[in-house]
């Protein structure tokens, strides 16, 4: 038994001069590119809901074409193209079913303002794309398309990731939301025209923007005019002028709007 006890104690005594002088292991660091990866995997959590199935691809849609380390078209301009066209595809659609009566005018305006420029811009800044989007320092991303575009980028980014369905779910939820929604941005952008045929889906007043022809006030100068027609018998609620159809059409919604408000 004292044999056995002596051989336990050298046993132990032998591991801890095998310890004696080692340094103990540190934590790997964690890389540049390993930390990128997880804010990009973190960033398309939170707006998608989802993990990335590959997230090098979203990488290169928040990869900006003045970036350093684009390495000879790594950016996001391909990608870009093909977010633009499924933005307008979902946007149509969803306009489409919200304003049943609507006709192709007036669908096209209700497009138009919800995919336009300034309103993209607007939400990329809002969803923070600009703290993941890798860009050349000398971008001003303030008062540029950049973070638009990488948002569209984005957007294909996500259908070859996860697919269409998917894209069309996030392009509901982050760009139309609602009929409530598309109303306050047409009332942001001072569309006046959208804003009017909104206002008169929603109460369901029929409406018409007639066109009555151009007069040449001087020469070589046209004008043309419109008078808005509302309810059933095509009572004339207002008139407009302008140098184009669509200025005169502001003008008209624009009075039409100021008009209606006093009532």
């Amino acid at each position: 038994m004292a044999m056995s006890h002596m051989g336990r104690l050298l046993d132990l005594l032998r591991q801890r001069v095998r310890t004696l002088g080692q340094v103990p292991a540190r934590r790997r660091r964690i890389t540049p590119a390993e930390e990128y990866r997880r804010s990009v995997e973190s960033f398309v959590h939170e707006v998608t809901g989802q993990m990335p199935t590959d997230w090098r691809t979203f990488a290169q849609a928040l990869t900006h074409s003045s970036y350093v380390g684009s390495n000879g078209g790594k950016q996001n301009e391909r990608l870009e193209y093909l977010g633009d066209s499924l933005l307008g595809a979902v946007i149509a659609a969803a306009a489409y079913r919200l304003y049943p009566d609507e006709d192709e005018g007036g669908l096209t305006q209700i497009r138009s303002f919800l995919s336009s420029r300034k309103q993209i811009n607007k939400l990329a800044r809002n969803m923070g794309i600009d703290k993941v989007l890798r860009v050349s320092p000398g971008v001003d991303l303030e008062h540029s398309d950049v973070p638009g575009n990488a948002l569209e980028a984005f957007i294909g980014a996500l259908y070859l990731d996860k697919g269409f369905e998917a894209t069309a779910d996030f392009v509901k939820k982050q760009v139309v939301i609602s009929r409530k929604n598309m109303e306050k941005v047409s009332h942001q952008e001072e569309d006046y025209k959208s804003a009017f045929i909104i206002k008169m889906q929603r109460e369901g007043t029929p409406y018409l923007f007639d066109y009555l022809g151009e007069t040449e006030e001087t020469p070589g100068e046209v004008v043309h005019h419109i008078a808005l027609r509302v309810g059933a018998e095509g009572e004339i609620l207002s008139r407009g002028s302008g140098p184009s159809k669509k200025a005169a059409d502001q003008m008209a919604a624009q009075s039409a709007l100021r008009l209606l408000a006093d009532r």
